[in-house]
């Protein structure tokens, strides 16, 4: 049975990161085909390779330009790139997480939910409810819970929550911009958790957002000091000319894509129109042969 589990190919690369007391049951039912799992199956596996060809990769196209000699460039580019990275990074991981588990479901294999619009949060411990949520998962079941949870005094919970952010930067790679990364996390968890409003508005919604994104800066940039000059830079240069890339019609036409994928994400939020219609899946493939760009391989697969 653990040899079926090793090749259960949909999350074998990238998740999601399944437990055995989920998935094994369901190997060792038999499985039969099922008309309604087939097209669910689908039209998930189809939002996913949209989410990847047609706004990570277009995404990508910017980001890797401008990130690969950052210093060359003004402030506001440099800040349009980090908001442009963090729905890179968001649409290629949930991208791939969408597509296994619309794999999965066309075979009969029901796989836990990875992401859950974690850009629609008033906080960061929703964002953290609803990010990349199996290995969250993980970390809470074996690190979090194993070293005493919340069931212990103050400082020792302190000790828990950034020992769970640290390994969780260590576990993406042993480089000071994934500790950074994790470490950052760690103080906006606890700060929020001691100083955070009761009851968030939209403006704290846009600091946590900022907030995210700043940090999506220490994930990108392997050198933690070229991250930080970028983080400075964006901060003492934001009003200046902007930087449209390889072509303005490119960037023009990237940009809208995004706006009408951050637009579906909200109204899937609001819950209206979540389950995507004949229509709709029409619309995603004819927007994949139209505007989807290809990869070498997902943004995850290098972790």
């Amino acid at each position: 049975m653990w040899h079926y589990l090793l090749h259960f190919f949909p999350t074998l690369l990238s998740g999601p990161i399944e437990r055995a007391r989920n998935l094994l049951p369901q190997l060792r039912e038999r499985l039969l085909f099922n008309e309604d799992n087939i097209i669910a199956g689908a039209k998930l596996f189809i939002w996913g390779l949209f989410k990847k060809v047609v706004i990570a990769d277009r995404l990508a196209e910017y980001v890797n330009m401008i990130y690969g000699n950052p210093e060359a460039h003004t402030g506001s580019t440099l800040a349009i790139t980090a908001v442009f990275y963090s729905f890179q990074i968001y649409a290629d991981f949930s991208g791939y997480a969408d597509m296994a588990i619309g794999s999965g479901r066309m075979m009969g294999i029901k796989l836990m939910e990875n992401f859950n619009l974690p850009y629609c949060v008033n906080s960061f411990k929703e964002f953290w409810r609803r990010w990349h949520i199996s290995l969250t998962s993980w970390f809470t079941e074996y690190v979090y819970i194993s070293m005493g949870g919340n069931r212990v005094n103050k400082a020792r919970w302190i000790l828990n929550i950034s020992t769970v952010f640290l390994l969780s930067g260590v576990w993406h790679g042993a480089t000071y911009s994934f500790i950074l990364w994790g470490m950052i996390h760690a103080l906006l968890y606890l700060l929020e958790y001691y100083c955070g409003p009761k009851r968030p508005n939209i403006i704290y919604h846009l600091y946590v957002f900022i907030m995210i994104t700043f940090a999506w800066i220490f994930f990108r940039i392997e050198d933690s000091g070229t991250a930080w000059n970028t983080v400075v830079h964006i901060c003492t240069n934001l009003i200046s000319p902007f930087y449209w890339g390889s072509s303005m019609f490119t960037t023009m036409l990237t940009m809208a894509l995004l706006l009408i994928f951050i637009l579906r994400e909200y109204l899937s939020y609001k819950e209206i129109g979540k389950e995507k219609s004949n229509y709709e899946v029409i619309i995603l493939l004819l927007s994949i042969a139209l505007f989807g760009v290809s990869s070498e391989q997902f943004v995850y697969f290098q972790f």
